[in-house]
């Protein structure tokens, strides 16, 4: 599994489109994260899920800037951190996207 990340609009879906093309790919894991937290969903549950269902999993980093006051808010940070801790730990490769030039950290 490839797993590509980064701050928003940073050209994670172009650099996976031009590289990737072919593979079963999931955008925006962090809003999955989001909708199945709220159906009640644990974090290996939804990762175990996303990684048998992709060879690619794209996903924005949240948890940088101001701590959200919401409850809720805060719970999604940080258990898509988590999930996104799994995900890097389970990939073959990891790749961080910054300003559309694309790093392989793993």
């Amino acid at each position: 599994m490839i797993f590509v990340i980064g701050g928003k609009k940073q050209g994670k879906t172009e650099f996976v489109n031009k590289n990737f093309q072919g593979k079963k790919v999931i955008n925006k894991f962090h809003e999955i994260m989001r909708f199945e937290i709220k159906k009640g969903k644990d974090v290996d549950t939804i990762v175990n899920e996303a990684i048998d269902n992709a060879d690619v999993i794209i996903c924005d980093e949240i948890g940088c800037g101001i701590v959200p006051m919401d409850p809720f808010e805060r719970i999604w940070r940080e258990e898509t951190g988590r999930a996104m801790c799994i995900l890097a730990a389970k990939a073959d490769f990891v790749y961080r996207l910054y300003s559309g030039i694309a790093v392989r950290i793993k």
